[in-house]
């Protein structure tokens, strides 16, 4: 069974490399519209023009740091300006840091975690969510089995993934009536 994303609109952030490219790259095959932002701009050009020569549906690359509030802003507004709408939010943008709590920069990476790997979601769907309610939309969150399972010398990774669910178990109870489906994929 495949499914069909014709006239769906999804913003994935991570997408000019690794997971959220793909995640990209299938979204456009099944015909949705796409956005794809990162910090390789070399990769969002790649994904955008793989999209355009080989899938029906539209490609749109935004380069810039979820970690600007500014960007994010510019991003969701780039995003409806182009499109009308969101559909779908992947978010998808995160950063491995390794890190142990008696290391002399902790808190600069536990911060760094935290700032890529949690506020920027948030602020993202923020944004995003009345569109996402005017569809009947969807989020998907990228976690990691780290959420559950500590890793040495992950604390801050760890802590940021248990975050991620979180978020999602509380998205989920709040946007589920409104008839948004919240999910995250470990």
């Amino acid at each position: 069974m495949t499914m069909d994303f014709t006239g769906k609109v999804a913003l994935i952030t991570g997408s000019s490399s690794g997971i959220g490219r793909e995640v990209a790259l299938k979204l456009s095959s099944m015909g949705a519209d796409v956005v794809i932002t990162g910090l390789e701009e070399e990769g969002i050009r790649e994904v955008v023009n793989t999209c355009q020569t080989q899938y029906a549906g539209k490609a749109l690359g935004v380069f810039g740091d979820l970690t600007d509030d500014q960007f994010v802003k510019h991003l969701v507004e780039k995003t409806v300006l182009e499109f009308s709408k969101i559909d779908i939010l992947v978010n998808n943008a995160g950063i491995l840091v390794k890190t142990t709590i008696e290391a002399p920069g902790y808190m600069a990476s536990f911060d760094r975690a935290m700032r890529v790997n949690v506020r920027s979601m948030q602020l993202v769907t923020h944004l995003s969510v009345p569109y996402l309610v005017a569809t009947n939309g969807s989020i998907v969150n990228t976690s990691s089995l780290c959420a559950n399972k500590p890793f040495r010398s992950e604390i801050a990774y760890c802590m940021s993934k248990s975050a991620v669910d979180m978020f999602t178990e509380c998205l989920a109870l709040e946007l589920g009536p409104k008839g948004v489906r919240v999910n995250s994929v470990k």
